[in-house]
């Protein structure tokens, strides 16, 4: 082909030629890397999109206070974008979380963001966090986890380190015995707990044989075999969760100090389990247990308790530090702990009745009635919680003479 063919680019009138447009700016996904700070202790924080909205919007709209800004997430997580909000909450407790470890704080975000990027980012903010619906893949891994499901995972098979003999191989071939692929209905639940039965049964045979550390490494598995079968199987006519009682019953009382584990072990343990069971399973069936324990094991609950309650509400998981701060409760009662009833009613309020009858009743047991009375004082001394009225109730009661712990009197 000559320069003057008619097929030649340079044979095409100016007045025809169409100038090539610029490529379109690549818009960067949420999880890309926008920058990196450099940290008081020499590293590095390399810090997604993400993070640079979530400063851009507390700075904008809250003075700087991500705590603020969590403050308008928990709202939205109440209302129709619950989901979404949840998983943006949770990266902002990462972000926090982070940014705490590597000394800086929302303010050196700024100070490191170019003006450009500053400008172009401002406007996509509050956007992207308030208002935008995210795609599965601009979910950070802290979105993409949740706190209850990775706190949950914890407290089903996470603490069994501790175990002489590992709970995992009891679990992996317990479980291997169900069909996890498919729902099944509540007709089916009879011939789970039958499973579930036998397991147990196979555990207290190793406890004749004298195995006592593979007896408890068993029945821990069955039981959070029992409560992952619940998420799969309708349990409407409680055969499951019968089967768990039993096994958790027969737990409890297997002797610890012939299988090996160390009493903090079992305890960090059996807590988390308690905190995260939300079925019911497990309700009642610890009456009594803290009683049995010495002091400094009682020392130790109340500790690792305490410590879960502020780690768990930094997650923003209320019910499960509820949970936690119940249980701090029953520990206080069944260990007599009577110099913390009062301090601990006031921080428990009056959002669920039961808590604040069992300080109580341990109180009037132990002649202090004058104990009783301050612990309703305190209890209703604040807002009203949903049971306010009840323990009112109860309070009269109480001061007119009368006292009995059942609702129904």
């Amino acid at each position: 082909m000559n320069a003057t063919s008619p097929l030649s680019p340079l044979s095409i009138h100016p007045r025809h030629a169409v100038e090539a447009k610029p490529p379109k700016p690549i818009v960067p996904v949420a999880t890309d890397l926008a920058l990196s700070i450099e940290t008081p202790d020499t590293g590095k924080l390399h810090l997604s999109y993400w993070d640079v909205w979530y400063a851009l919007l507390a700075i904008d709209m809250f003075a700087g206070n991500l705590d603020r800004l969590a403050l308008e997430l928990r709202e939205l997580r109440g209302v129709y974008r619950s989901e979404d909000a949840k998983r943006k909450l949770s990266h902002l407790r990462d972000l926090q979380q982070r940014l705490a470890r590597a000394g800086i704080g929302v303010s050196d975000i700024l100070a490191a963001l170019p003006p450009d990027l500053t400008k172009a980012e401002r406007r996509r903010a509050y956007g992207r966090i308030i208002k935008h619906n995210q795609r599965s893949r601009e979910l950070s891994e802290a979105m993409r986890i949740l706190p209850a499901e990775r706190f949950g995972d914890i407290a089903l098979r996470g603490l069994w380190t501790p175990f002489p003999v590992s709970p995992e191989s009891y679990y992996e071939r317990l479980r291997a015995k169900f069909n996890w692929e498919r729902f099944h209905g509540e007709n089916a639940s009879w011939g789970l707990a039958k499973k579930l039965d036998a397991a147990t049964e196979a555990a207290l045979k190793l406890e004749d044989k004298g195995m006592f550390g593979d007896a408890l490494a068993s029945l821990r598995a069955t039981l959070t075999v029992a409560i992952e079968l619940v998420e799969i199987a309708d349990d409407s006519f409680g055969c499951i969760g019968q089967s768990f009682q039993e096994t958790f019953e027969r737990y409890l009382v297997l002797p610890r100090q012939k299988t090996g584990v160390s009493i903090e072990g079992f305890l960090a343990d059996l807590l988390e389990l308690l905190v995260f069971e939300d079925y019911g399973f497990t309700d009642g069936h610890t009456d009594g247990f803290f009683a049995s324990l010495s002091g400094e094991e009682g020392d130790f609950c109340l500790a690792y308790l305490r410590g879960r309650l502020t780690v768990l509400s930094a997650w923003d998981l209320d019910y499960q530090a509820e949970e936690a701060l119940t249980l701090i409760g029953q520990v206080a009662a069944e260990q007599k702990r009577f110099d913390s009833f009062e301090a601990l009613a006031g921080e428990m309020g009056s959002r669920k009745w039961q808590r604040i009858i069992r300080l109580a009743d341990a109180s009037v047991r132990a002649r202090k009635r004058d104990l009783a009375d301050r612990i309703f004082q305190a209890a209703l001394a604040g807002e009203d919680g949903g049971d306010a009225d009840f323990l009112a109730k109860k309070h009269a009661q109480l001061l007119h003479g009368k006292w009995s712990p059942d609702p129904r009197k």
